[in-house]
């Protein structure tokens, strides 16, 4: 992670944000995007596991390692990740959870009352924004008019 940081401060020169307010958010931004370039790998591995073979022949899946991942990686995370008791129990325990919600839910930790607010937020700013537009549109059909009749 370090090191992606590290590129990005080359390739973007973070250094003219120095002192400014962007920079925080700049720097939470590229980690936000680490943590998710990771958990999107793990998420790949674990479905091209589940997809080669999964627990049912894990021989066959040692044997086919997803692209992009050396077979002594693929190996390791075999045998220390999805074979570990405590990660398939914490896997089997999330499925059991998800099953248990009515829907599924699309944003994350905000709950459902900020999402609607949020919503709503955004209606009301669309219908601002519109607003003018829409004006405009009824002052042409009636110019429109006149000039056809």
């Amino acid at each position: 992670m370090f090191a992606d940081i590290f590129l990005l401060q080359n390739y973007f020169n973070l250094d003219r944000f120095k002192g400014t307010e962007e920079k925080d958010g700049i720097k939470l931004g590229i980690r936000e995007e680490c943590a998710n370039a990771y958990m999107n790998r793990k998420r790949r591995c674990k479905a091209h596991f589940e997809r080669t073979g999964g627990y049912e022949d894990i021989a066959r899946a040692r044997t086919r390692p997803p692209e992009g991942l050396s077979p002594e990686a693929w190996e390791i995370l075999i045998n220390d990740l999805y074979l570990d008791p405590k990660y398939k129990d914490y896997c089997l325990k999330n499925k059991v959870n998800r099953a248990k919600q009515p829907f599924k839910s699309s944003h994350g930790s905000q709950s459902y009352a900020q999402k609607r607010h949020l919503n709503v937020i955004v209606l009301v700013l669309s219908i601002d924004l519109l607003t003018p537009l829409l004006n405009l549109y009824k002052i042409i059909f009636v110019v429109y008019r006149l000039k056809n009749s």
